[in-house]
């Protein structure tokens, strides 16, 4: 299942501007500051839950009243910004994630990205432009890539909030 909801965040040009502060860190960086074995493109910040709390708890009560989620199945949420540049294009790949997905965009709209949903032979099913403040919910399993990676900064590539959600 997917599912987009536009104007997830209410103050959606707050929400990035106080984003913005929070430190990033690229692949390896993050690797080895946190012990993990991650692979993805561009910078990501630690988990919301620790460097931006109350952020976090918003989210939670965002997802369970917009998105209708019972958040009682989940046994790990995690939530980091993400900045994909354009540099990161080449980097980027079609894959799924292991969990359960939302992706909420924080920068401005911009209709030449977003994301790509694909069926099991990689033919484009279905596509989530990067419209500021919508959100976007999807399955375990759904194959999906970034398209449209901007920028050369945080003040003018494509950021988002990603947020795993894995079941018990």
């Amino acid at each position: 299942m997917i599912k987009v909801l536009e104007n997830f965040l209410s103050y959606g040009d707050d929400v990035y501007k106080l984003c913005k502060v929070i430190e990033l860190y690229d692949i390896e960086t993050f690797n080895k500051k946190f012990d993990l074995k991650q692979n993805w493109p561009g910078y990501r910040s630690e988990n919301l839950r620790s460097c931006a709390p109350f952020l976090y708890i918003y989210l939670l009560e965002l997802l369970k009243i917009k998105f209708e989620l019972n958040l009682q199945k989940y046994k790990s949420i995690g939530m980091y910004t993400h900045l994909r540049l354009k540099e990161d294009k080449a980097k980027d790949w079609i894959h799924t994630d292991l969990g359960d997905t939302v992706i909420i965009n924080l920068s401005p709209t911009n209709l030449s990205s977003g994301t790509h949903f694909y069926n099991e032979s990689e033919s484009l099913i279905n596509t989530s432009f990067f419209n500021q403040s919508n959100a976007v919910y999807f399955e375990s399993g759904v194959l999906h890539s970034a398209f449209g990676h901007h920028g050369s900064s945080i003040e003018d590539g494509r950021y988002t909030i990603n947020i795993f959600m894995f079941t018990k």
